[in-house]
């Protein structure tokens, strides 16, 4: 079943609160809480945004990073503690492709974001995450075990330039991935068709795949997306 997610850009708390309260107002199936752009919101005014929610609506926590077309420009050592921190109050977590592949280290740390419980205290290493250097030579996390009230990992690739000339290539990589259960891609689109091979992409999926085309060329794969 494919949910309709209302993203939420702050971006002030009070502008962030009061989107949530419209999201759910006008029917929307969760939130996607973006905070890369709510800068000063603190992790205790995104559980009040929780709060909010009743019990059968989605919370998706998003960190993006400037490369990919969000505003966090920061380290990755704290943008990892930070999902560490909250990831327990979500529901999925969406996580850029780049970040995971960047080193062992990063992804055992998402995945310490994935799967512990909201009840257990953080590491206390979490407040200084040491993430490898990207080419550092460390073993690969072995996949875990199906944890009770883990997040859903959803691993995305945004390309605001336009399609991305590897798109199959990445499909194919992010799909063979068995920690990721949902496969995201974005980009900007060229033309209206490129928003029917959006279409054909989430057809053909091989694992939950969110397709969408950014802009106005691609209006029509976020008005259309839920019927795939």
């Amino acid at each position: 079943m494919t949910l309709l997610l209302a993203s939420i850009v702050g971006p002030s708390f009070d502008d962030a609160l009061r989107a949530v309260r419209r999201a759910i107002q006008n029917g929307a199936d969760g939130v996607e809480l973006r905070l890369d752009a709510m800068a000063d919101v603190t992790d205790e005014q995104v559980m009040m945004m929780l709060a909010e929610l009743p019990d059968d609506r989605h919370a998706m926590l998003t960190i993006r990073s400037r490369e990919e077309g969000g505003h966090y420009d920061g380290l990755d050592a704290d943008r990892v503690s930070r999902l560490i921190a909250l990831g327990p109050l979500f529901d999925s977590i969406d996580v850029e492709a780049a970040l995971w592949r960047r080193s062992a280290n990063i992804r055992q740390k998402i995945m310490l974001a994935v799967e512990r419980s909201a009840h257990e205290p953080p590491p206390l290493e979490q407040t200084d995450v040491a993430l490898a250097e990207p080419h550092a030579e460390m073993a690969e996390v072995s996949p875990a075990a199906p944890v009770p009230g883990r997040r859903l990992l959803i691993l995305s690739h945004h390309d605001t330039r336009g399609r991305p000339p590897r798109l199959s290539a990445e499909l194919l990589d992010l799909v063979r991935e068995p920690r990721c259960d949902i496969v995201k891609l974005a980009w900007a689109a060229r033309s209206l068709r490129e928003c029917f091979e959006a279409f054909e992409l989430m057809r053909d999926r091989h694992k939950p795949l969110v397709a969408i085309c950014m802009g106005d060329d691609g209006l029509i794969s976020r008005l259309l997306a839920r019927k795939y």
